[in-house]
Parts: structure tokens; C-alpha cells; sequence
């Protein structure tokens, strides 16, 4: 039976965690979900580890979240912050936490003058090269545990959950 701590309660005047068993907490669904976000949030975390052996080590995970959008030939500032879900001023102020450090680049928009392109800068090319080498190990590492049927299987299940419009 797994159990999660939910409840802080009073025992002999002193406050103690109490463990209610999962089936018990109404907050709690077993569900697909939580288990895909558990493997997502697991496969970022050990990148970011190797990440950080690799020289990268001020990276976080939010920084990941926001370079992962950003393509070969840079991006908009509008549409990266569009993509990520946040103002241009979020955006913009993430950007430049990373240029401070070396990994992008905030440039005039070649198309439109009045508008803003990050692109990544020489420290950021350099992280993504140790990423794709990272990447192609991690995938190594998964396949070999999972067998080539099994890495094949779960990306043709994984497919089949993919909901409409996201």
C-alpha cells in the first residue's frame, strides 16, 4: 500500500506528519499522467546532470524549458514567449538572464526591424552540441533497457495519447 504524507495533525501537543495511504486521499487519482510527467520530469533532471558534468552546470530546468523552443535559426521574441505560454516581457527578461551568461543572443529582427530575434550565442551552440551527444546516449541507454521492441512500443503507445489540439 503506498501512502503520501497529506495530513499534519496534533498529536500530544506537538505537530506530526501522518501518512494516508494513496487509495484514502481524494486528491490523490492514480492516473497516466502523473507517471508520464514523473518519466519526463526524470529524463530532463538526469540531462541537466549530465549537462552540468558537461561544463553547463548554471543551467536550471526552467532554462531548458525556454532553449528547447528556440531552433537552429533562432526564433522571434514574440513567438518564443507565445510558445512558452508567458508576456514577451517574461520572455524577454528570461533571455537576457541567459545572454548575461553566454548561451543567447538578442538581436534586431532581420524581417522587421522593430521587433526581436534571439538566436543562440557561442557558450549556447556549445551546450547544444554536449546536448545532442547527451540525448543520443540517453536514447542509447533507454533502448538497451527497454529492449528495441520495447523503445518501439512505448513511442507507438505514447503516440496513441497525444490529445487533440496540443
Amino acid at each position: 500500500m503506498r501512502a503520501s504524507v497529506v495530513n499534519i495533525v496534533r498529536v500530544h501537543d506537538e505537530m506530526d506528519l501522518v501518512k494516508v495511504p494513496d487509495e484514502m486521499d481524494p486528491f490523490r487519482v492514480p492516473h497516466l499522467g502523473a507517471d508520464l510527467w514523473r518519466a519526463a520530469e526524470g529524463w530532463r533532471d538526469e540531462m541537466l546532470r549530465r549537462l552540468a558534468g558537461a561544463g553547463f552546470e548554471d543551467l536550471t530546468p526552467a532554462d531548458s524549458d525556454l532553449v528547447v523552443l528556440i531552433g537552429p535559426g533562432g526564433l522571434g521574441l514574440s513567438e518564443l514567449a507565445r510558445r512558452r505560454g508567458v508576456s514577451k516581457q517574461a520572455a524577454q527578461e528570461k533571455v537576457r538572464a541567459l545572454a548575461a551568461r553566454g548561451y543567447l543572443r538578442l538581436d534586431p529582427d532581420p524581417a522587421d526591424r522593430r521587433a526581436l530575434r534571439v538566436s543562440f550565442d557561442a557558450r549556447g551552440m556549445a551546450m547544444i552540441e554536449a546536448l545532442v551527444a547527451i540525448k543520443q546516449a540517453m536514447q542509447a541507454e533507454a533502448e538497451a533497457r527497454l529492449g528495441p521492441e520495447g523503445a518501439a512500443s512505448l513511442r507507438t503507445l505514447l503516440a496513441g495519447l497525444r490529445w487533440p489540439g496540443a
